[in-house]
C-alpha cells in the first residue's frame, strides 16, 4: 500500500517536471507571429544618458568605501563651473545642500574641456560623491 503511494507521488512528480521541460523548449513558435505580439510597445528610457562624469570628492590622498552617483541635468559653463539645473531622481536635501556646497568650489578639468572630452553647455551628469565625507 504504502509503495503504490510513493510510485504516485513520483509519478506525479515526473509528469509536473516534463510538462515544465516541455514548456521551455526555448523554440519560437507560431505565437511571436501573433497579433498580441504587434500590440507591444519597446519602453525607451526618456532621459538620455550622462555624457560624463564629474568626481565632486576626488581626493587622491583620502581612502573611501563607498561612492554615490546623483544623474542630474546641469549646464557647463566655459570656466569649468557646474550649475545643477535639475535632478532626474530627487536625493534627499540633505545630499542636494551638499552637492551645491562642493560644486562651488568644483570646476572640470581645462584639459577635459580643451581636449573636446566635455563640450560646455546643457548636458546630463554623473556626480559622484562620498556619503562618509559628507560629515567633515
Amino acid at each position: 500500500m504504502r509503495m503504490k503511494r510513493v510510485l504516485a507521488v513520483c509519478a506525479g512528480w515526473l509528469l509536473l517536471l516534463s510538462g515544465l521541460l516541455s514548456g521551455c523548449t526555448g523554440e519560437k513558435g507560431d505565437s511571436a507571429d501573433s497579433p498580441l505580439w504587434g500590440d507591444m510597445e519597446e519602453v525607451e528610457d526618456s532621459v538620455p544618458k550622462a555624457t560624463a562624469i564629474a568626481w565632486v570628492d576626488c581626493d587622491r590622498n583620502r581612502s573611501f568605501s563607498s561612492a554615490r552617483t546623483v544623474k542630474v541635468k546641469a549646464y557647463i559653463h566655459h570656466s569649468g563651473k557646474i550649475s545643477v539645473l535639475e535632478y532626474v531622481k530627487k536625493p534627499p536635501l540633505r545630499v542636494q545642500s551638499y552637492l551645491r556646497k562642493r560644486l562651488e568650489v568644483y570646476r572640470v578639468p581645462k584639459a577635459l574641456l580643451e581636449g573636446g572630452y566635455i563640450q560646455p553647455g546643457e548636458q546630463y551628469l554623473q556626480l559622484r560623491y562620498i556619503p562618509a565625507w559628507m560629515n567633515d
